[in-house]
């Protein structure tokens, strides 16, 4: 029974999943009936997306070997004695290089606790499979197996998913706490539980390693967690990364044991046992004398191996490989060199070289065996290097080969790949070793099985590329509606359409193509494509829900100079691959060419034309376009993939080449693109995800990541390249004030209106310490440059010094007579500067905390200071609207800076120490030349104050934190600032004249403006009013147009000239509403007064005046107070992201041209903004109810700016 979500009319927020099963959040009410119920949870559970082949049962791994009876015993003894103990840490860390045994020991332990039902799950990583490589499903992973394993938790796991329907998107850590940390503490009879065993093995192969120290945070809280006894069996290799991470855990949380460093008589009898066992099968297998292998070669074997399980492993699976050749291949291995010397490494690489030699051995030809040798690189080649292995026959429509092929290929091969039988199942290496050995030249040796790295990833990337141009198509997935939600798609309906290898070659060919060997002239065909096919890419990977790797894929591309300096100089290419390259490369360009023409022009011979010359030149320019493309409409891409037809062209610049190019793309219904901006603004893209005003914002030292906090109570962390959310961090009780990074990036430190200091783990998001002493709220906190101390400013007008490692109180500040807004340390780390309220700055001794001067000048409270690099300047904001520059060694003042028209709320110095920027409640953030004072730009884009700001460490973007819920990251360094033509505030009201040829708007900014409603074309500007206009009104006939105002004025225009007719006055506060009677004689207008005023209209006498009504001002011109207002048309609704036909989403609305107002005339639609555009939109009338016949005929005409 598939899940179905309804109202319950007992509770606000009643779910019913199916059958009788029924969660409720408002109360705590949990009923999941008996049958129904657990096929409903188990429902619950299959929405979390998961990794298959990771579980030690897993049907991918139910060929992978256990320990044979009586090897490693006393190995095995030591962690069953472990994971039974009651005192035992949390992990136990299984290391040893590579081949000595580690997963096998992991697949022993996960199967030996499973069968006593002791098993909570297992997660085995492997390099060589693209769900199991990763770390993306390994929370939701073990949590499925969690649920099933412990029925205590079963439900509990599910309240969880339900409660967050997004939590497979969230960040690893939130993943932990709400689907594992949670659930486990919230059992409630923990002391009748068993202990369980959590088993994860090759924690190396995940392919993040910042992943790897949040996954080893995780599993080392569960040392904390109170009654239940979770243990954790971890193996890896001994990668200095790792043992790295494991310096940052708590001794007292593991306990570590060093695969090869077993006393080597203790491995070489247990390979001895494996090979006695496993050989007499082979030998039952085959029919073969009983003898056939003598103690002495079984001993001649054990020292082969020099130690290591795997040698042993892949040496029994070539001998049995292959009936007729067991004896002879066994005689080969035997005859291998016998040095105790050589390294394991080099062990290794003796097996896999005794296996190759197999490969091509027969009765052949020596063209035969040249082709032979040529289809192993082609086929092998790309199996050992693929990102993400793909089935037998996904490979091979991946190479273009037909899988007879493939197989006849990889026939003598099953001791080194796994080669399933199943053509739909995924073929890979057996052990990341042997990918190693082929890839690395001086260790494999024979050059005709050495693969040339570069050219097999030009290869695949020249295949990826060729499939793509076949496959991709606009809305591929047959969604048809332009708002269709990634959310309501069944991943195997995307899978069916969007085919594996057509999966891989969306995700993958960037990452082939920076790593192949191609000349620089040769960046041509990604221009081809590019041009054909990036919208088709964009929306095939937001269907994938993969569209911020699309964003880091193009940062790739943006960087095209690096591209052809990647590969190894020193990879050999053979005469054989030059002439694959060379026969291979014109049958390419003909295919991608051919696939690049419309479809109803492939009958023909002709060619795609040539681009112009110089391509890389025209091909770095499109990228850059296409970045901020990507970047400025990921957030609704990641939401309707289809917007990127409507919403992503319709509002790109009019010089933007992506727009440019894909016009033809751009929504039928539209008579001609929107007159929107000419060129990219300095805004790279808006961050939305905060629920409150964000109130700090911070760069990672890296750049990498970015922080800001908010009155939401919660701080998140961003991928700072693609604006990806990463996790949220929540901990607070009141609103978070300020955030920063610790200089090396590891802690990030939060201050709040609870009165306290956190400090996190940056990676994991864990809470370190939190720092309590101040009597009221923190405003401000900032490390020391050497990380070693912390400083806090308080309303309770004291700086605090801590101790950043331990948390500990180190001194406090005192001096201040009013609250302490801002603390900074200078770049050398001896002064600490403090702005506060009392309208000054003071300079400490950051070591001694004395006093050293107080910096007055400003004439109001001062709210944000920062130290130029050099600590030879301080800067500093105040709500007297200006920023000062001040000499930090003598305090004397150098400038002040005038620009803002409200407070200046944040200042910061870039990096180079040229620029400084500060935020100010006006809603802009102004970039000002250090060492002039002038103002350099001014970027416009909030809705609301701007209440932080800060330089990435690299200078080269800006971020800034609004009271509009946003983050905005702009381009620190770009060209000119552009001018924006309409309102310069935001837009009150909007009415359309009569007869809708013309449309009025109403601002901030204190005017009027009147705009051509057909052409867009700005008419005329009417100034008069001392305040903001709020409403805006033509009377019937349209000769006259009425504005209200803040200024407690009503004024009549002459709506064809502009000329101001007359002002009315009498009202004793602001007015917010104004309206004509229906047969224009009269006029009525509100106030924040509580009083309604009648006017005759002709003269502006005044008639009467109503006071406490609760009409509207229609009703009350009507002189019928039943008479209804006149209603918008049913056919049209702006909501406050989408413009919508019919109930049918249609167009996406960006966030600086969101309606504060709406006015409706005929099929005309006039939306006022925030940001101060105005955006008209026609739409034509068209019978038809259904929405999907509807949506085409809208015509948004022009955007206002």
């Amino acid at each position: 029974m598939e899940p179905r979500v309804q109202n319950d009319k007992r509770h606000n927020e009643n779910i019913t999943i199916g059958g009788s099963a029924r969660v409720n959040f408002g109360d705590t009410y949990h009923h999941y009936g008996n049958v129904d119920g657990r096929l409903s949870l188990n429902n619950v559970l299959r929405s979390l997306p998961t990794a298959k082949a990771a579980p030690f049962n897993s049907y991918q791994r139910q060929h992978e070997p256990t320990c044979l009876s009586g090897t490693r015993a006393d190995l095995l003894q030591d962690i069953y004695d472990w994971a039974d103990s009651e005192r035992s840490p949390a992990i136990f860390w299984l290391s040893g290089l590579a081949g000595t045994g580690k997963s096998t020991i992991a697949q022993t332990v996960a199967k030996g606790y499973h069968q006593k039902g002791r098993l909570a799950a297992s997660f085995f990583f492997s390099r060589a499979s693209g769900e199991v490589n990763h770390a993306g499903n390994f929370v939701t992973t073990i949590a499925v197996q969690l649920a099933d394993s412990i029925p205590e938790l079963k439900s509990k796991i599910c309240d969880a998913i339900i409660r967050r329907s997004d939590i497979a998107s969230r960040s690893l850590d939130d993943q932990w706490q709400d689907l594992i940390i949670r659930p486990m503490t919230s059992i409630q009879d923990k002391e009748n539980l068993s202990k369980y065993v959590l088993v994860v093995d090759a924690l190396d192969e995940c392919d993040d390693h910042n992943n790897v120290q949040i996954i080893l945070q995780c599993l080392a809280g569960v040392q904390s967690l109170p009654g239940l006894k979770l243990r954790v069996l971890l193996t890896s290799r001994p990668e200095a990364r790792i043992q790295y991470d494991f310096t940052q855990v708590r001794r007292a949380e593991y306990q570590d044991f060093v695969l090869h460093d077993i006393e080597p008589a203790t491995v070489e009898q247990d390979i001895s046992d494996f090979l006695r066992h496993r050989l007499g099968l082979i030998g039952q297998k085959f029919k073969l004398n009983p003898g056939w292998v003598d103690e002495r070669a079984i001993a001649v074997l054990v020292a082969n191996s020099g130690g290591l399980f795997i040698w042993a492993a892949t040496a029994c699976r070539f001998i049995e490989e292959d009936i007729r050749l067991a004896e002879t291949r066994l005689s080969s291995l035997l005859r291998q060199e016998c040095s105790s010397t050589l390294p394991p490494e080099r062990k290794l690489d003796e097996i896999y070289t005794t296996v190759l030699a197999n490969f091509a051995r027969g009765e052949y030809e020596a063209g035969e065996v040249q082709k032979m040798y040529l289809l192993f690189r082609q086929v092998v080649g790309p199996i050992v290097i693929l990102q993400d292995p793909l089935s037998v026959a996904s490979l091979a429509e991946l190479l273009e080969k037909d899988v007879a092929t493939l197989r006849k290929t990889l026939n003598n091969l099953h001791s080194v790949l796994s080669v399933p039988e199943d053509d739909w199942k995924l073929i890979r290496p057996l052990h990341a070793s042997f990918r190693d050995f082929l890839l690395d030249p001086t260790r494999c040796s024979d050059r005709e099985y050495s693969i040339n790295e570069g050219l097999i990833h030009r290869t695949i990337y020249e295949r990826c590329l060729q499939i793509m141009s076949t496959h991709l198509r606009r809305d591929i997935c047959n969604l048809q509606r332009p708002a269709t939600s990634v959310d309501d798609l069944i991943s195997e309906e995307v899978s069916r359409h969007i085919q594996p290898d057509v999966q891989y070659a969306c995700r993958f060919w960037v990452y082939h193509f920076r790593r192949s060997d191609l000349e620089t002239k040769r960046y041509d065909d990604v221009e081809f494509f590019l041009h054909q096919h990036l919208l088709q890419w964009l929306e095939a990977l937001a269907l994938l829900g993969r569209i911020s790797d699309a964003v880091n894929m193009i940062r790739v591309l943006d960087s095209l100079d690096t591209l052809h300096s990647v590969i190894d100089p020193s990879a050999r290419v053979t005469k054989d691959d030059r002439i694959e390259y060379y026969t291979g490369r014109v049958r390419f360009r003909d295919k991608l060419r051919f696939n690049f023409q419309p479809v109803r022009k492939r009958e023909t011979k002709n060619t795609f034309p040539t681009p112009s010359r110089p391509a890389c030149s025209n091909l770095r320019d499109l990228i850059h376009d296409a970045t901020r493309f990507v970047l400025t409409f990921r957030p609704i891409l990641e939401e309707a993939p289809l917007q990127v037809y409507y919403a992503a062209l319709v509002f790109s610049p009019n010089k933007s080449i992506v727009r440019q190019t894909f016009l033809n793309e751009a929504p039928a219904w539209l008579q001609r693109m929107p007159n929107v901006s000419e060129t990219w603004s300095p805004c790279l893209q808006t961050l939305e995800g905060h629920s409150e005003s964000v109130t700090a914002v911070a760069f990672s030292p890296d750049c990498k990541t970015l922080a800001s906090a908010s009155l939401d109570r919660t701080v998140k962390l961003w991928e700072a390249a693609s604006g990806k959310a990463l996790r949220t961090l929540k901990g607070h009780s009141h609103e978070v004030t300020a955030v920063v990074f610790s200089p090396d990036g590891k802690t990030l430190a939060s201050a709040s209106e609870d009165r306290t200091v956190k400090l996190w783990e940056a990676g994991s998001g864990k809470v370190l310490w939190t720092l309590e002493g101040h009597s009221e709220r923190v405003t401000a906190v900032a490390f020391s440059p050497d990380g070693k101390m912390l400083a806090s400013a308080s309303v309770d007008r004291t700086v605090k010094l801590w101790e950043a490692g331990s948390g500990k109180a180190a001194r406090t500040l005192e001096g201040h007579s009013e609250r302490v807004t801002a603390v900074a340390f200078s770049p050398d780390g001896k002064t600490l500067a403090s702005a506060s309220l009392d309208w000054t700055v003071k300079l400490w001794e950051a070591g001694s905390g004395k006093a050293l001067q107080t910096l007055e000048g400003h004439s109001h409270s001062v709210t944000a200071v920062a130290f130029l690099r050099n600590a030879k300047m301080l800067a500093s904001a105040s709500v007297d609207r200006t920023v000062k520059l001040w000499e930090a060694g003598s305090g004397k003042a150098l400038q002040t800076l005038e620009g803002h028209s409200l407070c200046v709320t944040a200042v910061a110095f870039s990096p180079d120490g040229k620029t400084l920027a500060s935020a100010s409640e006006d809603r802009t953030v102004k970039l000002w030349e250090a060492g002039s004072g002038k103002v350099a730009r001014t970027l416009e884009g909030h809705s609301e104050r701007v209440t932080a700001v800060a330089f990435s460490p690299d200078g080269k973007t800006l971020a800034s934190a609004s009271d509009d819920l946003t983050l905005k990251l702009w381009e620190a360094g770009s060209g000119k600032a552009q001018t924006l033509k309409g309102h310069s505030h935001r837009v009150t009201a909007v009415a359309f004249s009569p007869d809708g040829k013309t449309l009025a708007s109403a601002s901030h900014d204190r005017t009027v403006k009147l705009w051509e409603a057909g052409s867009g074309k700005a008419l005329q500007t009417l100034k008069g009013h001392s305040h903001w206009v709020t409403a805006v009104a033509f009377s019937p006939d349209g000769k006259t147009l009425v504005s209200a105002s803040f200024d407690r004025t009503v004024k009549l225009w002459e709506a064809g000239s502009g000329k101001a007719l007359q002002t009315l006055e009498a009202h004793s506060h602001w007015l917010t509403d104004v309206a004509f009677s229906p047969d224009g004689k009269m006029l009525a207008s509100a106030s924040l007064d509580r009083t309604v005023k009648l006017w005759e209209a002709g003269s502006g006498k005044a008639l009467r005046t109503i006071e406490d009504h609760s009409y509207s001002l229609p009703q009350l011109l009507s002189n019928n107070i039943d008479v209804p207002q006149p209603a918008s048309m049913p056919w049209i609704l702006v909501e406050e992201k989408w413009i919508s036909w019919r109930g049918e989403r249609v167009l996406w609305l960006p966030s600086e041209y969101r309606s504060a107002v709406v006015a409706s005339q005929g099929s005309c639609v006039g939306l006022g903004c925030s940001s101060g555009l105005l955006l008209i939109l026609n739409f034509s009338h068209c019978s038809g109810d259904e929405p999907h016949r509807v949506w085409p005929n809208v015509r948004p005409a022009h955007t206002l700016v």
